[in-house]
């Protein structure tokens, strides 16, 4: 009985084996577009989380943290968060070299700090809507 199930288990793998397996192996440019267009579709789905996410901290007025992509925790930009005050950010980041207010908006720019293109943007009641963190 043992014998007949480990052979019914083997035959299960290998019917559920993919072909490539068996010799019939895409060639690596289309195994490389395809991953190129998976990674596409992924940054595509992140973006429009992020976006989801603001606007839900926009509506709440509840900050909402954005994990970390890959920096060191001890960045201080990986703790900022949408719907943080403007004295949060200058806690956390400092004073900025520069202000810029566009219509509703303010942005408050740290390049020079950083040595890269860095800002935050500031919604009309003063609250973070956006950032580029330092590259």
């Amino acid at each position: 009985m043992m014998r007949f199930r480990i052979a019914v288990a083997g035959l299960l793998v290998l019917a559920l084996l993919p072909a490539a397996s068996f010799g019939r192996m895409r060639p690596d440019s289309v195994l490389v577009k395809k991953i190129a267009k998976l990674e596409e579709r992924i940054r595509i789905l992140e973006e429009r989380i992020r976006a989801l996410e603001m606007e839900i901290g926009r509506l709440t007025g509840q900050p909402i943290p954005i994990p970390p992509r890959g920096r060191e925790s001890g960045d201080p930009w990986t703790r900022l968060a949408i719907g943080m005050s403007r004295e949060q950010v200058r806690s956390l980041l400092g004073p900025p070299d520069e202000i810029a207010l566009h219509s509703y908006l303010e942005i408050w720019d740290y390049s020079r700090a950083y040595g890269a293109p860095c800002s935050v943007t500031f919604d009309e009641e003063g609250r973070v809507e956006s950032w580029t963190a330092p590259r």
